[in-house]
């Protein structure tokens, strides 16, 4: 049986924190986040991705919903 490599979990932690900042970054100057994109690679050899993102409610979130403001 052949061993797959395990994942380098810094890049993990790293491409996490990245997507976060990113989607938060995003968030807070007024983009609309969620949706879904397809996405291909100039790389012949790498694959398309479909990116989904969803916002999720949690109970403990207040019901206050801002309303951004125009830079």
């Amino acid at each position: 049986m052949t061993q797959q490599p395990s994942p380098d979990t810094s890049a993990i932690e790293r491409f996490e924190h990245e997507l976060t900042e990113l989607i938060a970054t995003a968030f807070g100057s007024g983009t609309i986040v969620e949706g879904e994109w397809q996405l291909t690679s100039p790389v012949s050899a790498a694959p398309a991705w479909t990116v989904t993102i969803e916002k999720i409610e949690t109970d403990d979130e207040s019901a206050y919903k801002p309303e951004f403001l125009e830079e």
